[in-house]
């Protein structure tokens, strides 16, 4: 899915431009190998790389974002304080076309958990000038983890203060 989403890309932009570049607020993006062959970074790689933090768990040893410049819920779930440093300290930045992928799977609830890691998801994301431009995920479609996400996101909603909302279950 991500090769086909850079192969429509780099067509569109071809095709309209007359070059794989396209230029936004005085950056040229080349909107061509984007896709990466040693794999592609990841939320957790991006953080660190933005607060030189060596761990995913050092983000709970920092008070889940305590001093990393981001204002973040009380009890807040690592994926969600994961997701929410991503938002603020990474997407930015992301000027030049770039997947990222291993979402945290608290922030993804129809996305399917990775096999080798049921912390995250198999989804990513492209972004071109610090905005999201894709999204594309291999589909949750095992009834029991999606109901529990579900749950689970209504648990985290009232903690929040939204307590008004409740779980659909008509056929």
């Amino acid at each position: 899915m991500m090769q086909m989403t850079e192969d429509l890309l780099f067509s569109l932009v071809k095709e309209l431009h007359g070059k794989p570049t396209l230029t936004y607020q005085g950056t040229e993006n080349r909107l061509h190998a984007t896709v990466a062959k040693d794999g592609f970074p990841s939320v957790p790689s991006r953080i660190r790389e933005a607060r030189s933090i060596d761990s995913e768990r050092s983000f709970q040893s920092q008070g889940k974002g305590k001093g990393l410049g981001v204002e973040l819920m009380k009890e807040a779930s690592l994926g969600r304080v994961l997701a929410e440093l991503f938002d603020e300290l990474v997407e930015p930045k992301l000027i030049q076309p770039t997947f990222i992928t291993l979402y945290p799977t608290d922030v993804s609830p129809l996305s399917r958990r990775n096999p080798e890691d049921p912390e995250i998801v198999d989804r990513f994301e492209l972004f071109i000038a610090g905005r999201e431009i894709a999204n594309g995920f291999s589909e949750l479609n095992d009834p029991i983890d999606q109901r529990e996400r579900f749950l689970q996101q209504l648990r985290d909603r009232s903690d929040e203060g939204s307590s008004s909302l409740r779980l659909d279950e008509d056929s």
